[in-house]
């Protein structure tokens, strides 16, 4: 039973027995309950309910309905008057149609010309000759898809400027940021070439201080063997009893100690010089390594840095590129 004969059927119970009935006054439907004929009334009221769904669900797809769809929609008992109304066209353009669609299948084409409509700016007889689809439904889908592809544009290009100017402001604080770091970094590297200049001269003067102590070692050396070779002598004339060259040799004697004295006072002097050169110079190095240690470190970290700033600024431009180009 479709909805036009629901719909008889109710109204055939209504003139029949519920005008009729004695209770049809009443406010209430107490002595309704246990009337078969209401109970039918409301398993058709039911019936008619549920396709309401599926109707709402067909009539929204307006010009895109199959003629299967409108002859399902005529089955639950929607007019034409309303199909026609919901595919935006008349009701006898709607007869034609449907005339026409039962004298020959429908157009299998009517992807294509929607894609010609979408992808180009051919005109609407050009692509109904080029297809085979009717003029007038090439004109109904050219108006739906052009329009909207005309109300569209603008926001989608508004939605590429503001993308435009967002990548551009991410770009410049990129650039700002990597200059920055390229600038600590070379601050750094000169004072490692300060330090390092500090350190070569400290060790040419700590070379030259270890040269000059073996020299004062040599020299002691040596007046040590004439220390050693006069004693002998004096021991040996002080044994055969010469006073006179006893007495030179003690005079010779004291001269060389105090000689001997004098070059242990610069020897120590030397060494003490030498040991506090050595170390300043331990200190600089221990100093420059740890320097050069966190140096090292922070040139790694910023050699990241640099990178990946660098990668992201030119993924950046590439994507600024390519928005301008589409925008384009």
């Amino acid at each position: 039973m479709d909805r036009l004969e629901t719909l008889d059927k109710i109204d055939q119970l209504s003139k029949g027995h519920c005008r009729k009935c004695p209770h049809n006054n009443e406010k209430t439907l107490k002595n309704c309950q246990a009337c078969p004929v209401f109970a039918e009334l409301n398993k058709l009221g039911e019936s008619l309910k549920k396709p309401r769904k599926r109707v709402g669900e067909l009539l929204d797809k307006g010009y895109d309905m199959k003629l299967s769809e409108i002859d399902e929609l005529r089955e639950m008992g929607i007019t034409l008057q309303e199909i026609a109304d919901a595919m935006g066209i008349s009701k006898p353009k709607l007869e034609g149609i449907l005339k026409q669609r039962r004298e020959k299948p429908l157009d299998k084409n009517l992807p294509k010309a929607k894609k010609l409509l979408e992808g180009t700016n051919k005109t609407y007889k050009s692509i109904a000759k080029e297809t085979g689809v009717n003029y007038a439904t090439v004109a109904y889908h050219g108006k739906k898809i052009r329009d909207k592809k005309v109300t569209d544009k603008p926001k989608q290009t508004n939605k590429t400027n503001a993308r435009q100017e967002e990548i551009k402001t991410e770009i410049k604080r990129l650039k700002t940021e990597l200059s920055k770091t390229e600038s600590e970094v070379n601050n750094w590297k000169e004072n490692h070439d300060d330090l390092m200049e500090k350190y070569k001269k400290e060790r040419e003067r700590n070379e030259k201080l270890e040269e000059l102590n073996g020299k004062w070692n040599k020299q002691g050396a040596i007046l040590a063997n004439q220390v050693k070779g006069l004693e002998e002598k004096l021991e040996a004339y002080e044994a055969n009893e010469n006073p006179n060259m006893v007495a030179k040799l003690s005079e010779s004697n004291a001269w060389k100690d105090e000689e001997i004295q004098r070059l242990h006072r610069q020897t120590n002097r030397a060494d003490q010089e030498r040991d506090e050169a050595m170390k300043y110079a331990q200190e600089l190095k221990d100093q420059l390594q740890e320097r050069m240690r966190d140096f090292k470190e922070y040139e790694i970290e910023y050699e990241d840095r640099y990178k990946n700033m660098k990668a992201q600024r030119d993924h950046y431009a590439a994507v600024a590129q390519l928005q301008l180009e589409v925008s384009g």
